[in-house]
């Protein structure tokens, strides 16, 4: 009997570690599972980490290039600030001055050479149509001339 009691014993034993070593290699699959699944997880998160990364340095970039120009505009401020603007527009107006005055000028030298022109033309017997289209493009440069003054 007492083999036979020996022989219950040990299989019960060999009955109770079928069942760890079934329990282990279920815990076995399931941490290989649950390792799959990190993995996954990790891939994922690595991803949204270079995407996070690439536009957090696009913000720094966009960022240097405001700063930047908010020091530039800064300058520019300060240097208006300390502009003594009576003198510059004192300055203008004597340069619009000064080109009213050879724009004048030029009206009077026009009005002459249109004169001598015409004088020319009648005098000569020439070609009147030269004549006339010599005076349109003098025409059209003073207007041009007229458009600079009005803009300065």
């Amino acid at each position: 009997m007492c083999i036979r009691d020996r022989n219950k014993g040990l299989h019960i034993k060999v009955l109770e570690m079928e069942e760890q070593l079934a329990e282990a290699r279920k815990l076995q699959e399931q941490i290989k599972s649950e390792s799959g699944q990190q993995k996954d997880e990790v891939g994922k998160l690595l991803s949204k980490n270079t995407v996070v990364e690439t536009y957090a340095s696009d913000l720094q970039r966009k960022m240097d290039v405001l700063t930047l120009e908010l020091r530039e505009k800064t300058q520019e401020l300060e240097q208006l600030k300390t502009t003594d603007w009576t003198k510059r527009l004192l300055e203008r107006n004597s340069q619009i001055e000064s080109l009213r005055d050879q724009l004048l000028e030029q009206e009077k030298n026009y009005s002459d050479l249109k004169a001598q022109l015409t004088a020319a033309a009648q005098m000569s017997g020439g070609n009147r149509k030269h004549f006339e289209t010599f005076v349109e493009e003098q025409s059209k440069e003073l207007l041009k001339a007229r458009k600079i003054v009005r803009v300065a």
